[in-house]
């Protein structure tokens, strides 16, 4: 992932880092490289089928958490 840090919010932080975990989001991130193709380029998602992919994110987003909980 590469992440824009121009962004105001951005601005004045020694360590990017920190900044990226507490003030970034996903308008923020330029570009996703997975599985050897762009997911998203020029902070344009390339996913032609978002409800497709919003399912399986949820799908997988509750699987995650069904094991976090299993594991307090």
């Amino acid at each position: 992932m590469l992440f824009d840090t121009e962004s105001p919010r951005m601005w004045g932080w020694v360590d990017l880092v920190d900044a990226v975990i507490i003030y970034s989001n996903v308008r923020h991130v330029e570009h996703v490289f997975a599985g050897g193709k762009f997911l998203k380029r020029d902070f344009r998602l390339l996913e032609k089928e978002y409800e497709g992919l919003k399912w399986k994110f949820l799908k997988s987003a509750k699987k995650v958490q069904e094991i976090w909980k299993d594991r307090s």
